[in-house]
């Protein structure tokens, strides 16, 4: 008969099943050393989650704070400064005092949730208009690189709207007839066609502000509240300087 293989189980015998039964169970540490221990570990596990509850109601308390309503004045102050960037003029238009308008519209404009209202009107009219920055300084373009020369035919005639191209028709804001008087009583008013040409100084301009190209131009300086600077100055007076007195008389000598 051949030997078992290696890896074959031996059949468990009975003492071992005894011995294995009667065997009691292994009780918990229960020592001093033990317990303080475990102790110790659940307190630094509590305190640990305690202070993850108290960093996470600190994050929303702050995400709550940048998010703190606006109230009227602040709401009004944002729809006025968006007509014109006028920050001050804006300021008094929402209900604040012209004296102090100034200083108001510069710390409005510095409060995170007044910039953020801000920024956000701007996208909703971007996206509401389909428009982009491109777009904008591309019409500045042309208004501020037109040539009147292509509004006129060979002639020196005024071409009709029909034939002008996108860049010349975008140029001209408008035309005016005038009819004008020729010499002699019986001679027949004619009409005279002017076109008003777009401002190109003023396109041109609003492209270097567009592009920051204009930064080298001089600001002016005002005071609190759009007011003038004040200025503290000493004044210490000095009474003039008087001529001394001086008394003479000749010094005589005893003789002897």
């Amino acid at each position: 008969m051949s030997n078992e293989t290696s890896g074959a189980k031996k059949p468990r015998s009975k003492r071992d099943s005894t011995k294995q039964a009667q065997m009691p169970p292994e009780s918990p540490d229960t020592s001093p050393q033990k317990q303080r221990a475990a102790k110790s570990r659940a307190t630094t596990v509590g305190e640990g989650s305690s202070q993850n509850r108290n960093t996470r109601s600190s994050k929303a308390s702050e995400h709550d704070a940048d998010k703190a309503p606006l109230n009227d004045k602040q709401q009004r102050f944002i729809l006025e400064y968006l007509i014109d960037f006028n920050a001050s003029q804006a300021a008094i238009r929402a209900g604040y005092s012209p004296k102090t308008a100034g200083s108001q519209a510069h710390d409005l404009l510095k409060k995170p949730e007044i910039q953020t209202a801000i920024a956000e009107a701007r996208d909703r009219t971007s996206n509401r208009l389909e428009l982009t920055r491109d777009q904008v300084i591309e019409q500045y373009r042309r208004l501020g690189f037109s040539d009147i020369r292509k509004a006129f035919d060979a002639y020196g005639q005024i071409k009709p709207i029909a034939e002008l191209d996108e860049e010349t028709a975008a140029a001209i804001q408008g035309y005016e007839v005038e009819m004008r008087m020729l010499d002699g009583p019986d001679a027949p008013p004619v009409p005279v066609l002017k076109v008003k040409w777009a401002d190109r100084k003023g396109a041109l301009d609003s492209i270097m502000r567009a592009q920051g190209w204009n930064s080298a131009e001089k600001h002016e300086l005002t005071g609190k509240g759009g007011g003038a600077i004040e200025h503290a100055v000493r004044v210490v007076l000095v009474p003039p300087k008087q001529k001394a007195e001086v008394e003479t008389r000749q010094i005589e000598r005893d003789e002897g």
